[in-house]
This record gives C-alpha cells, sequence and structure tokens, in this order.
C-alpha cells in the first residue's frame, strides 16, 4: 500500500511533478522564488502561448530541465470570482491522476495566495489532503479491477 506524506514548505522541496493551480483570470501567481526559475520559467511560456489557460478541467503537462520539479503539471480552476472547493478539489485530484500514470511517487502542489486567501490555508489544506488521497485511491483501485489499464 502506498504511503501519503503531507508537508507545508515555503520552498520546493525535489520532486517528480509540481502542481500549480491556475486561475482563468490571473495566470500564474506563485514566484519564481517559491517554484523555482527554470519551472517558472517553463509555465509561463505555456500560459504566453495560450496553450493554457486556466479554464476551470484544464490540464496540461509541461516538462522542464529543472532536476528539482522535471515535470509540470498546470490545472485550471477557472474564473476567480466563481471559486468553489468542489473546482480545486477535482483539479488537484485530475493532476493527482496525471502524476500517476507517468509513475509519479513524489508530488508537489504550489499554491498561490489568492487560493489560500479564497479558501482559507485549513479549509484548503483538509480538502486538496482528500482530493489526493481519493485520486491515489482510485487510480489504484481501477489498475488492480482492470488489468488493461
Amino acid at each position: 500500500m502506498a504511503t501519503i506524506k503531507y508537508r507545508f514548505e515555503k520552498t520546493l522541496s525535489k520532486t517528480e511533478c509540481l502542481i500549480v493551480p491556475v486561475w482563468q483570470d490571473k495566470g500564474i501567481e506563485v514566484s519564481a522564488r517559491q517554484i523555482g526559475a527554470e519551472v517558472f520559467r517553463s509555465g509561463k511560456e505555456v500560459i504566453e502561448l495560450k496553450d493554457f489557460v486556466g479554464k476551470r478541467g484544464q490540464v496540461s503537462m509541461v516538462y522542464t530541465s529543472d532536476t528539482h520539479a522535471p515535470r509540470l503539471i498546470l490545472v485550471g480552476l477557472g474564473l476567480q470570482k466563481d471559486a468553489v472547493i468542489r473546482h480545486l478539489k477535482r483539479a488537484i485530484g485530475t493532476a493527482v491522476i496525471v502524476a500517476q500514470q507517468k509513475q509519479a511517487k513524489k508530488l508537489a502542489l504550489a499554491v498561490a495566495p489568492s487560493i489560500v486567501k479564497v479558501f482559507g490555508m485549513k479549509k484548503l489544506a483538509k480538502e486538496t489532503a482528500i482530493a489526493a488521497a481519493v485520486a491515489s485511491y482510485a487510480i489504484r483501485w481501477l489498475k488492480l479491477h482492470n488489468p488493461r489499464n
């Protein structure tokens, strides 16, 4: 059985996939200092090219040359004014499934201050932990019960 560990840090630790939730009307708000300059630049390029705009349910995986976070998963939250915790949970769950399909074992989540402001840190931590655990369980269950996947 897999173990899920949660840590809250101000700087990025080495991870296989970095999940970054993005508001449609804000773009990437996490700072280059928070996630690393190369990862930040990769995410910014995808948004500037309009390959990813942050629409609710939109997901984009970007490969970076940063060894601390070789994969960046951008997940769209939609418009900030329409924010509900269910949208964030779905975005996190989707990102976890995408990461697990790439055989990633260590994931990190970079949260912009505006997301904390909308949902509150306690609720944000609780709901993202639930979303990650449920998604992780679901993908394992599907692999067990449907060997073709």
